[in-house]
């Protein structure tokens, strides 16, 4: 997302996947492993027992870094991942990931 006072800032969202509702996030400068774990800090606020949780994301590097990795593991969620393929990517990606581009 691009803002003026701002340029280029990113948010972080965790969804429901049996809701289909975002249930928390986080929004900031830099699409880091801080900025994700923020959101899954959020989100474990409104659940009490985390053990057992399956967390599903890309292989973004905020999500496969130790940061990342060691909060999960400290609350017991267990990470999944989605790998996109190139030919998929190009179909169906631009209109999923549609957002300004940051240079």
């Amino acid at each position: 997302m691009h803002t003026i006072k701002d340029g280029c800032t990113y948010l972080s969202s965790v969804m429901d996947i049996y809701s289909k509702k975002i249930i928390e996030y986080a929004y900031g400068k830099s699409m880091s492993a801080e900025l994700a774990v923020k959101a899954v800090k959020n989100d474990c606020l409104n659940v009490k027992n985390t053990k057992g949780i399956l967390l599903h994301s890309d292989l973004g590097t905020q999500y496969t870094s130790q940061l990342f990795e060691d909060h999960l593991c400290k609350k017991h969620i267990r990470l999944t991942v989605h790998i996109v393929i190139s030919i998929s990517w190009k179909s169906f990606g631009h209109k999923l990931n549609s957002k300004a581009k940051c240079t």
